[in-house]
């Protein structure tokens, strides 16, 4: 397999993606951004990226709204560029699987929230809420199916909602491992495996001392990494030290600098892990053509709008720059 798909069929998109690469989110914008308050001063900023589109038909700043026009807008592309029907799922699995927690948590605990589900995954949500209403899980794509189970036998046997969590995230990344090496491309095969190891170092991060408990450290980690899971399964040490040994191991840079500074900043490691995936996904920005360009805009866009989420919560919420930083992960383009 090689790194690079080098499929021309993407030559178009791609070069619309680069021209659109000119209107994205930056990090000058962002410290802007961090540094204003009120809604009114984020649009006006807003107004210099492609936001400037969605502001114009006079929209105010509602974040649902917001995120569901941004992801239209880069599916609309999608759909009218990419013929490739495993790589079409590739970009999209992720928000049904989103869906399933939603409906999981909402048939399992009776929380129930119309709002928390999002649109453009392979499975619409109108028909995702029939499946799970009338458990007719047998509807649902063989590896959703067993995520659905595996999801409440877990929950039932240690009634922890985190383990909800946990198999569909397994399920999710086992699809996107075999879905990726459809794909051909050694860059993006290389890219959910990376996302594993640093799904895991979030999950030790934040959950390393519950290891023990009984039934959830069968599920807390997930297989299929460059790091075996054993590692964080049978730790024993500091929940911190053990994660700057792993770093130190695999080279992981960024990692080793958050955990020096986690003590500090809860929020450091989690913070560097995201930047470890924008970091690998930057080499992709010079290509010309292929799948690469097109999944990693699909990142972008997504962790674009992660980042407009956390500033205006903190903005809303009055905390301070201080508080954002330590917070916020980089956006894809620099400057």
């Amino acid at each position: 397999m090689s790194l690079w798909t080098g499929d021309r069929r993407h030559i178009f998109l791609t070069g619309l993606i680069r021209a659109m690469e000119t209107r994205l989110l930056t990090e000058s914008l962002v410290r802007r951004l961090m540094e204003t308050s009120g809604d009114d001063a984020c649009v006006e900023i807003l107004k210099e990226t492609v936001y400037a589109d969605y502001f114009g038909f006079g929209e105010g700043l509602d974040l649902d709204r917001l995120m569901e026009w941004r992801r239209s807008r880069l599916f609309n592309l999608v759909e009218n560029f990419v013929r490739d029907e495993n790589f079409n799922a590739l970009l999209r699995i992720g928000y049904d699987y989103h869906n399933m927690r939603v409906m999981l948590k909402k048939s399992l605990l009776d929380i129930p929230d119309d709002s928390l589900f999002v649109s453009h995954g392979i499975i619409p949500v109108e028909i995702m809420k029939e499946i799970f209403i009338s458990e007719q899980f047998h509807l649902l794509p063989p590896a959703m199916e067993h995520a659905v189970t595996a999801a409440v036998e877990s929950w039932y046997r240690t009634k922890m909602l985190i383990t909800i969590d946990l198999c569909l995230d397994a399920s999710l990344f086992h699809d996107l491992i075999q879905r990726s090496l459809k794909t051909g491309s050694s860059f993006i095969h290389k890219f959910i495996l990376l996302s594993i190891d640093m799904a895991n170092i979030k999950i030790f991060a934040r959950a390393g001392d519950m290891r023990d408990h009984d039934g959830l450290n069968e599920v807390l980690f997930i297989d299929g990494g460059n790091i075996d899971p054993y590692i964080f399964r049978s730790a024993r040490g500091d929940v911190l030290d053990e994660l700057r040994e792993t770093a130190e191991r695999y080279d992981l840079v960024r990692i080793g600098h958050a955990v020096s500074q986690a003590r500090q900043n809860p929020f450091a490691v989690e913070r560097e892990c995201d930047n470890t995936l924008t970091d690998y996904l930057r080499a992709a920005q010079y290509l010309v053509w292929g799948a690469e360009p097109v999944f990693t805009h699909a990142w972008a866009v997504e962790l674009e709008l992660r980042v407009i989420g956390i500033l205006l919560s903190a903005i809303r919420s009055g905390l301070g720059v201080e508080w954002i930083e330590m917070r916020l992960p980089e956006t894809m383009v620099r400057g």
